[in-house]
Parts: structure tokens; sequence; C-alpha cells
């Protein structure tokens, strides 16, 4: 036992003897070990087996990793999101593959949004590829895009705009966060169509 414990450790029952000092450090110590207990579970929890065939199939997603979509390396995405092995075929990875391998540029491809980007024209020759990449990108994997969503929450969120709907500012949030969508957007349909509404107030 690590010294640093040794003091923790509880020798006699946690029964109430009517000794207020015995009852603070008995609920003291059920909460250490209350707390142990929490920090363990999400260890297992965080990097369990399911959790680790996780990480290894979304590694496997990256074209510069040495098993780049291998069908064997997929299976923990494939059972999560329900697509069977019999409709995931061997010939439609290894196409996937080659023209991943093809139109990847390290230099402006970052991270999986731009594998995406590439399949999302062709999506309907490889379906399951497609959808293996949409799925992985809902993974949580950092707390990169938590944080990058909460600084562009405070340019929308000035102070007149404090007014607004929750519904309204979460779109204007997503329209921030993923500004490379929404520039290429043709803003001049959008004013059209506000225009044509009309702005007067039934009083």
């Amino acid at each position: 036992m690590p010294p640093e414990l040794a003091h923790c450790v509880v020798e006699s029952t946690l029964g109430n003897h009517g000794n207020d000092f015995d009852d603070v450090m008995t609920q003291y110590t059920q909460l250490y070990f209350q707390g142990i207990d929490n920090c363990v579970s999400e260890l297992e929890a965080r990097f369990g087996e399911r959790n680790a065939a996780l990480a290894s199939s979304l590694e496997c997603l990256w074209p510069e990793s040495e098993t780049f979509l291998q069908m064997s390396k997929l299976a923990a995405i494939t059972d999560l999101i329900d697509i069977k092995e019999s409709s995931l075929t061997v010939s439609e990875c290894e196409v996937a593959r080659e023209l991943l391998a093809k139109e990847f540029d390290p230099t402006s491809h970052k991270d999986l949004s731009d594998m995406c980007r590439i399949l999302f024209p062709l999506r309907a020759a490889f379906p399951n590829v497609y959808s293996i990449y949409a799925a992985a990108l809902t993974f949580g994997v950092s707390t990169a895009a938590c944080e990058a969503s909460f600084s562009t929450l405070t340019r929308v969120l000035t102070p007149y705009r404090r007014s607004m709907t929750h519904s309204r500012k979460a779109n204007l949030v997503l329209l921030s966060f993923q500004s490379q969508y929404t520039r290429c957007l043709d803003l001049d349909k959008f004013v059209n169509s506000f225009a044509q509404k009309s702005r007067k107030l039934q009083l």
C-alpha cells in the first residue's frame, strides 16, 4: 500500500458512536472513497476496450495511416452505426481508398471533415464509406470543437443581441462556426427572399 494512503485505511466500523469528531471523519472517509470510485469508473469508461476500438477505427480513416480504410479495423464504427458486413464490400473500400489517397493534400486537408467533403458529391457511389466518415465527424475526440464554438458565441452574442431566442442564437453560432460552407452561399438569394416578406408589424 502506498504510504500516502496509510492514514486513510478504515479499520473500524462506520457506525454512529455518538462522537461528533468521529462522525465528521466518517463522512470525510466516505466522501474520499466515493471520489476514488468515481475517478476509477470514469477512467474505465474513457479508456475501456470499446473506446480504444473506436479510437483505432477513427485512426484508420486518415489517409496517412498505415491501416487506411481496412475493413477489419472499421468494425467498431460499422457496428455502432449498424452497417452490415455484407453491405460494406472490400471493393468499395479499395476504390474509396484510391480516390481519397489521390485527392488527399496534406497541406490543405486538415481533418476528417475535409475527407467527408471529398466524398459528399460521390456519396451515391460510396454510401457506406461516406456514412462511416459522417458518423466519425460526430465523435468528440477532443475539446477543440467545443472551445471553438464557445469562442464563436462571444462574437455572435453581442450586447445588442441579448434578447434573441435560443434557436436563433444556436443557428447563428452554427453558421459562424461552419464559415467555410457559408462563404460559398449566394447571399443575394437570401436578401431577395428576406425582402419579399412583409416587415410591417400589426399593432
